[in-house]
């Protein structure tokens, strides 16, 4: 494969993740409005997502599975670790859309632009693009105007926010390093089942209540599953196969704007 196939290949899995993750703030915020806990919120989305994806996986990827299993000890660490990163994104992301407005924290998620450009070239010896540097640019930006129109009773959804940026460089910076030797429907279906292990863990250690699972909760959960996981960040780990770490996440800012428009069009949210 040349390397404008890959680039072609590279951006449109991009850009279908953003596509994609644009309503994961707006199906977070009436998954939350129907009382669920946001960690039992994030049990349904990647349980589902395991349901879906293993019976997939042992159809038509079984030789790749056991390929898997003789992989290097460290493609499997990264992936454990990817998936973790993948729990911690996902839990910190819904924690602060219950503490704070959509734009908010879009905007310091931004900052995984930055923690992205840094773990890039430290641990992967990665060049910056130009777009990323600017991307870079946008995102400090956004961290420094968010900062100084924050009251203090949003410190804790702020916290969130900054953990769920780093969280996802983490995550970004593992898939770019494991996907070129993994196949990526069997990437997508390991780190999903590790991050459903870690969510659930936490649901259970922090005694959050399931008792708020009902119909409208559930159709959200479902929702979160196959929009923005199953086809959103499945192509974002696509993408990670033919891009750089950098540039991939330069192209998932423009979930900073299409986030909050859509809260804003069904929510009213400003």
């Amino acid at each position: 494969m040349d390397e404008k196939e890959k680039k072609r290949r590279g951006y449109f899995g991009a850009t279908a993740f953003v596509t994609a993750a644009s309503f994961s703030a707006l199906l977070n915020r009436l998954g939350i409005g129907t009382g669920l806990h946001p960690l039992w919120l994030n049990v349904l989305r990647l349980w589902l997502s395991v349901a879906f994806l293993w019976p997939v996986l042992l159809l038509l990827r079984r030789d790749e599975l056991s390929e898997w299993r003789q992989a290097p000890r460290r493609v499997k660490l990264l992936t454990l670790l990817s998936g973790a990163m993948l729990a911690l994104h996902f839990s910190t992301w819904t924690m602060a859309l219950s503490k704070i407005d959509s734009v908010v924290v879009t905007s310091i998620w931004s900052a995984s632009t930055l923690f992205t450009v840094i773990g890039a070239s430290v641990f992967l010896h990665e060049r910056t693009p130009l777009a990323a540097l600017a991307g870079l640019l946008l995102a400090a930006c956004g961290m420094v105007v968010t900062a100084l129109g924050a009251s203090a009773s949003h410190a804790l959804g702020i916290g969130y926010s900054l953990l769920t940026a780093v969280a996802f460089s983490g995550y970004t910076l593992c898939g770019r390093c494991v996907r070129g030797k993994l196949d990526s429907l069997v990437y997508n279906t390991l780190i999903y089942t590790v991050a459903a292990v870690c969510v659930l863990f936490c649901a259970l250690i922090g005694r959050a209540s399931p008792a708020q699972i009902d119909a409208g909760s559930f159709l959200t959960g479902l929702g979160l599953c196959l929009i923005c996981t199953i086809f959103g960040h499945s192509m974002h780990n696509y993408a990670l196969g033919f891009l750089k770490a950098q540039t991939v996440n330069v192209i998932s800012l423009g979930e900073v704007v299409t986030g909050p428009l859509l809260v804003f069009l069904v929510l009213h949210e400003v």
